[in-house]
């Protein structure tokens, strides 16, 4: 019934329709998986989903952009096979002029969660994963992500980088070929000082560790004293939950390449001191302490709002268990898809005049 609605959504000539449609994708992903993957629900999913990757309208292909993310995160194991048809589909986002940059960064973060569904580590299965080689896309992969380095827009350069860490991650030992530029790349990025642009610097100490763990210590070692001065240094200098995050995510993927080594850094004992302070801190944390007295201090609307999530996660548990979805429970998400269809269009609007002025 579902897949029906879709249907017949992404049909209408209205833009709102159409997004309402991919929005309803978006959602099924999650909630739908097990009916999605059966026979040839998926091919056409994704079908549909790439037919609004080129609609005229860009909300629409936002939208439908957004259901292939969420396609990828939720059905992993099975849409690698999908690979010659999504991949290519995507790549062409970057070669339309004008193309809106949130549309390039939807795409850019179709592919990384297409990337992510991808596990290297795991015994090949040639008919689960259509034979998907990563290294049969890298190339294209690192051209798109050095077009949108390129640009002066702050969110797609950080979304190329987080796609450039996953990418890392894939390829392995086949990421050592790009790994003198993207060096010199990740090199320049954590000299940034500007408080305004400290979550591109985060966002390269993350990838630091990502290829450093894809490239193992031998290849790595011997730029690792620079870098990891760099990073020690950001995590002194800047008061930044980005930023000391990311150079968690670093840590980890050091002390997973060098083993018993990282103990023998220079700056071991900080690292250490670094995590203790966090681990102290309300750094980012949401601590639910017991029952003081004082419960009635609480803001009334923020106690019925954590009551209401508790009961539609409840309720949502209990649907997935069951395996299926009543016909007025199909409804209620189309309608709320509808509903939700045009929040977006007055930001494309506003984002359309934004960019004009700036052309």
């Amino acid at each position: 019934i579902a897949i029906k609605a879709v249907e017949k959504l992404l049909s209408e000539t209205q833009s709102n329709r159409r997004k309402s449609g991919y929005v309803l994708i978006a959602m099924m992903a999650e909630g739908c998986k097990e009916v999605i993957v059966k026979g040839d629900n998926l091919r056409n999913l994704l079908t549909a989903c790439l037919k609004g990757v080129e609609d005229e309208c860009a909300s629409v292909r936002k939208c439908a952009l957004e259901a292939v993310s969420q396609i990828a995160t939720h059905c992993s194991f099975d849409i690698l096979q999908y690979h010659g048809l999504i991949l290519p589909a995507l790549f062409g986002v970057f070669e339309r002029a004008n193309e809106q940059v949130r549309v390039k960064e939807r795409a850019l973060s179709a592919i990384e969660m297409f990337i992510d569904a991808f596990d290297p580590s795991e015994p090949a299965d040639a008919e689960q994963h259509g034979d998907f080689q990563i290294v049969t896309y890298l190339q294209d992969i690192m051209n798109v992500i050095g077009k949108c380095l390129e640009t002066n827009k702050q969110e797609l350069q950080k979304q190329a980088i987080a796609t450039l860490a996953s990418c890392a991650g894939a390829a392995q030992s086949n990421f050592n070929i790009y790994l003198p530029k993207v060096v010199q790349l990740l090199d320049s990025l954590l000299q940034i000082t500007d408080e305004a642009k400290l979550d591109l610097r985060a966002e390269a100490t993350s990838c630091l560790g990502a290829v450093a763990g894809a490239v193992g210590f031998d290849s790595f070692k011997a730029m690792l004293p620079k870098f990891h001065k760099s990073v020690m240094d950001g995590l002194g200098e800047f008061d930044n939950c980005d930023i000391r995050e990311a150079s968690f995510m670093y840590f980890s993927e050091l002390a997973d390449i060098m083993g018993a080594q990282i103990l023998k850094l220079d700056s071991f004992e900080e690292m250490l001191n670094f995590i203790f302070f966090v681990m102290e801190d309300d750094d980012g944390l949401m601590v639910e302490l017991p029952d003081d007295g004082f419960k009635d201090a609480i803001p009334k609307n923020l106690l019925k709002a954590e009551d209401e999530l508790a009961e539609m996660e409840a309720a949502e548990l209990e649907q997935l268990q069951s395996g299926q979805m009543s016909d007025e429970q199909l409804q209620a998400m189309l309608n709320d898809a509808v509903t939700n269809g045009g929040d977006d269009d007055e930001d494309d609007e506003q984002q359309n005049g934004d960019e004009d002025d700036e052309e």
